[in-house]
């Protein structure tokens, strides 16, 4: 059995598995392996390989955590490549690695762009918070000394 989960940005990625963890434990399964598959032919992807024990069956699966891009580039070459029918041009194979590496590098790109417009949030919060206590210091004093 196999479930793949699809995150926004990689760095979601261990929270997700630190969550799995804890949750399958309640189930008595288990993690047995972790295997992190970077650039392998254009693929990235981590996976989880999963045991537990239901009676006396041993139950295996396999779990995969993607990103969106991730995802949506291995959707889009599965049936091309997962099962070729014939050989697959090794250029080809490059190719579709090449832009492996450019999603991968997109997604980079937008981590680091979420990580600066949290930034800027967080900078804008401490000025929104700051005016909220202004204000509510000053106006319930001002409506006090206004004339009735």
């Amino acid at each position: 059995m196999g479930l793949t989960l699809v995150v926004s940005y990689p760095d979601q990625i261990d929270d997700v598995i630190h969550v799995l963890e804890e949750e399958l434990k309640h189930a008595s399964i288990i993690i047995e392996e972790r295997e992190n598959h970077q650039r392998k032919n254009g693929y990235f992807a981590t996976h989880l390989v999963c045991r537990g024990v239901q009676g006396v069956e041993i139950l295996k699966c396999e779990i995969q955590l993607k990103t969106l891009l991730h995802d949506a580039w291995s959707a889009k070459m599965h049936d091309l490549t997962y099962k070729p029918v014939g050989m697959l041009d090794p250029r080809l194979a490059a190719l579709m690695a090449s832009i492996a590496d450019t999603i991968d590098s997109v997604e980079n790109q937008s981590q680091l762009i979420r990580g600066m417009i949290k930034a800027s949030w967080n900078v804008e919060e401490k000025a929104r918070r700051a005016a909220r206590q202004t204000f509510l210091r000053v106006v319930p004093a001002r409506i006090e000394d206004s004339p009735k």
